[in-house]
């Protein structure tokens, strides 16, 4: 789980600077995981247009 969040956020940061931003929004996480194959694979079934559209309890729960 801390490998995926790192990646995440990694990709996210390049897309916010990308943009000349230094903070990232949910914008840059979705350009992040819809630019990594494998990423864009594992959480497709939780994106829509916006964001993310479902987070499974079991993602949250410690």
């Amino acid at each position: 789980m801390e490998y995926l969040a790192t990646e995440v956020l990694e990709l996210a940061e390049n897309a916010a600077r990308d943009n000349k931003k230094t903070r990232i929004i949910p914008r840059h996480l979705q350009l992040a995981i819809r630019s990594d194959e494998e990423l864009n694979k594992l959480l497709s079934d939780m994106m829509n247009d916006g964001g993310l559209k479902y987070v499974p309890p079991s993602i949250i729960e410690n």
